[in-house]
């Protein structure tokens, strides 16, 4: 998204307990997040796929129902959402334009570690579905089931509490449709997802509060880690304390703590899967 992004990712794996990125293939700093990628092969690295609140791969003119005439994606989920259910023609549309992003990536020469959504657009019905038949085309391993136990993060989270409802009553219900067809499919996933009710408060009080009352087998924690502010924050998220989820990462109490609880840190890749692919 930014170079300050690509920035507090680096230090979070370098110096922190991060172990995955996921990748936005037109972000305005993709090149130097690839080398970057590219000079630290123990980052797992996936799509994280935009088809909202992003600029496309494909031009306007190949894809008119799905972007404006700059090529953008809509901002607003509700509406971005309705349009690619009811929207004649759009399927098509979006499918080609899935393809285009994950081409790009590939053409990167990363290992696909795994795949999820900005604001896990992933699991909306239609766009899944054709992620589940492009995965016997493409190298999807993995992806991510938005689903998080609610009474967790209830027990430590004040305010907005509507708003954590309603998240987590619409991804549990899109994460159960899809754990069906992804077990049937061999698509690997977490346990657990934590990050969606607490997104952008990611600090390091509450992550220690998690990493206590975990109590899958595997469960992802996702970050928004930057250095600084930056444009794209300040328009789309102004309230996400990036620096302070750098420093939850970061944080030699939260590395004692995982050590402690005897929790392990891993990948969405198995070790066989982590040399290079062909260009």
């Amino acid at each position: 998204m930014s170079s300050e992004v690509n920035a507090g990712i680096l230090l979070a794996h370098t110096k922190g307990v991060l172990t995955s990125a996921s990748l936005m293939v037109n972000g305005d700093a993709v090149e130097e997040a690839v080398e970057l990628a590219r000079g630290h092969p123990s980052l797992d690295v996936g799509l994280h796929l935009v088809l909202i609140q992003g600029r496309a791969t494909l031009p306007p003119s190949q894809i008119p129902r799905l972007v404006d005439r700059q090529g953008y994606f809509g901002i607003s989920p509700l509406p971005v959402g309705l349009r690619y259910f009811f929207t004649g023609g759009i399927k098509e549309e979006i499918e080609a334009e899935i393809r285009a992003q994950i081409e790009r990536f590939l053409s990167f020469g990363l290992p696909l570690s795994h795949l999820n959504g900005h604001l896990h657009f992933h699991l909306h019905p239609t766009v899944f579905q054709i992620l589940l038949m492009l995965s016997r085309e493409y190298p999807i391993r993995a992806m991510r089931l938005t689903r998080e136990r609610f009474w967790v993060n209830a027990r430590f989270a004040q305010g907005h509490l509507a708003t954590r409802t309603i998240h987590y009553l619409l991804f549990s219900l899109l994460s159960r449709y899809a754990k069906r067809k992804l077990d049937r499919a061999g698509i690997r996933y977490a346990e657990r997802v934590y990050g969606l009710l607490q997104s952008g408060q990611m600090n390091q009080k509450y992550l220690i509060y998690l990493l206590e009352h975990l109590e899958e087998t595997t469960s992802e924690i996702y970050f928004h880690p930057a250095t600084g502010p930056f444009d794209l924050q300040k328009k789309l998220m102004p309230d996400y304390h990036h620096g302070e989820e750098l420093s939850a990462l970061t944080s030699p109490e939260v590395r004692d703590r995982m050590s402690r609880l005897g929790i392990e840190r891993t990948g969405h890749l198995v070790p066989s899967e982590r040399t290079m692919p062909e260009k």
